[in-house]
């Protein structure tokens, strides 16, 4: 499983608020508008965090403190994503700048790349932290040498902007969604493009463990898998929620789960059935989904509450339950243990969560 996923890309509903003794939280606090994106370093302590207020900010788990204002500018900050060492954090702007920093060292003054002309919207590492592949409202799609921070390449076929860009677990691959309704995929090395897939209004795509599939899904009912070897449609499956945000496939390849604003489901991949459905009679607006390697599910949804589904599908009432207290959660970060959970809440405040399973 990745260190973290974005609450911004995915939705998850959940039953109504329980308490429950097991969790651990802490707010911290400094940012003064709405946080945009969070992303835990791989050994889960550090935490970075990005807002509209323009700043990045990198806090310390264990010591429950900031460590560094890394940022600070009148723009809107938009995305941070961590290396696979935990040695690298990217961070990304409203009006295009990328910066990259070695929070080890944290000797060397941030390097700026530049090439988007407008909003970067999404960022992703590639699994070795060579690449960083980043999109945004330009169109474009870019390719980075994290050494020397130059554009290896500028992927520029997409017709609108591009609000997705997600790489294969072997790293040979990146996956980029746009506003035109087309996933593109594309070969790393060499920056050709090899399938244009016709998939509709796309908000969120994911490769299967074995990279053999990719799923898209955004704004219908529909969740489309492609060959990703051929670029044909493996399946069309319907589901029971009209918004789609969240696809993520089961560590053992049996599931894909999917929710949105009405369902959580899970769907067989060997029979490409519906295994389990829940349905919520409350709209949610916002919220992440993760699944563990042990195939359990944790979420927070936007509404304040934090959710854990234990076993596999059918996922029915959540393990626990429990509500954070400052209101809408508009992004959210898992550690890559699991043991983690941290939500950016409209107010600005962060929230560290640590449970026991």
């Amino acid at each position: 499983m990745g260190a973290q996923l974005v609450a911004s890309a995915f939705f998850l509903l959940c039953l109504p608020l329980q308490h429950d003794h097991r969790l651990d939280s802490v707010d911290l606090n400094g940012h003064t508008d709405p946080i945009m994106d969070l992303s835990f370093s791989p050994d889960g302590t550090l935490l970075a965090s990005c807002s509209r207020d323009g700043t990045i900010r990198l806090w310390s788990v264990s010591e429950r403190k900031v460590v560094s204002v890394l940022m600070a500018r009148e723009w809107w900050a938009t995305r941070v994503r961590f290396s696979a060492s935990g040695r690298i954090l990217a961070g990304s702007y409203a009006d295009g700048a990328i910066y990259l920093w070695d929070v080890i060292s944290r000797r060397e003054p941030a390097r700026r790349l530049a090439g988007h002309t407008d909003q970067v919207i999404d960022l992703a590492f590639s699994p070795d932290g060579r690449t960083l592949a980043s999109g945004g409202d330009d169109a474009t799609v870019r390719l980075w040498d994290v050494a020397t921070g130059r554009a290896r390449h500028t992927l520029a076929k997409h017709a609108d902007e591009v609000d997705s860009v997600v790489f294969s677990h072997d790293g040979a691959t990146l996956a980029s969604a746009g506003f035109d309704r087309t996933v593109r995929l594309w070969d790393v090395a060499t920056g050709e493009q090899r399938f244009v897939l016709n998939a509709g209004p796309v908000v969120v795509i994911a490769f299967s463990q074995n990279d053999a599939l990719v799923a898209s899904a955004g704004n219908e009912n529909v969740i489309r898998l492609w060959d990703v070897r051929s670029g044909k449609q493996h399946a069309i499956l319907e589901s029971h929620s009209e918004r789609l945000r969240c696809l993520v496939f089961s560590q053992d390849q049996k599931y894909l789960i999917s929710s949105g604003y009405e369902t959580l489901d899970a769907w067989n991949l060997g029979t490409l059935n519906e295994a389990s459905t829940s349905r919520i009679p409350t709209v949610i607006y916002s919220g992440c989904l993760a699944p563990s390697r042990d195939g359990h599910l944790v979420g927070a949804l936007a509404n304040g509450n934090v959710a854990w589904w234990k076993g596999t599908p059918p996922f029915t009432k959540p393990e626990w339950q429990a509500n954070l207290k400052h209101g809408r959660i508009v992004a959210l970060a898992v550690s890559q243990k699991q043991e983690l959970l941290a939500a950016g809440c409209w107010d600005g405040c962060v929230i560290v969560v640590r449970w026991k399973k």
